[in-house]
């Protein structure tokens, strides 16, 4: 059994035994739960969620826009969350090598993962599995 149909295996059987269990982040791609897993560090979720879905939904669908946006627009909008000075900076850099390094795309695997600023085992492993979830749900 190859990995993918071995992952998707033990989400079903996770499913079932704990059907409960979910993120209480607010997300549509991988790109908004890697933002918001970095903004909730020593931050509540609820917050995460006021501050970030409008966003994504009117403004951060990709890298690419809050690099346009601008790293002072960016901090300016996030301001309401713990220690937003040093995550919009770490956001700003992920943003960066999310477009140089991975074409705009979220990294799928541990090693890449946390290359990037702000990035740990702890939230990579929160994206990983949250994203398989939102891969295996379309």
């Amino acid at each position: 059994m190859n990995k993918s149909k071995q992952a998707k295996e033990v989400l079903k059987r996770s499913n079932l035994e704990y059907p409960e269990a979910k993120c209480h982040l607010e997300f549509n791609s991988p790109f908004e739960l890697l933002i918001s897993t970095v903004l909730a560090a020593q931050c509540t979720d609820i917050r995460v969620n006021a501050v970030m879905v409008p966003l994504y939904k009117s403004k951060y669908k990709k890298p690419e826009d809050i690099l346009f946006d601008g790293l002072d627009n960016f901090r300016s909008k996030v301001k309401s969350i713990n220690f937003f000075n040093n995550k919009a900076l770490a956001i700003f850099s992920i943003c960066e090598d999310l477009k140089l390094k991975f074409r705009s795309k979220v990294p799928e695997t541990m090693e890449e993962l946390t290359s990037l600023k702000g990035v740990g085992r702890k939230s990579a492993s929160v994206i990983l599995g949250f994203t398989i979830l939102l891969i295996s749900s379309l």
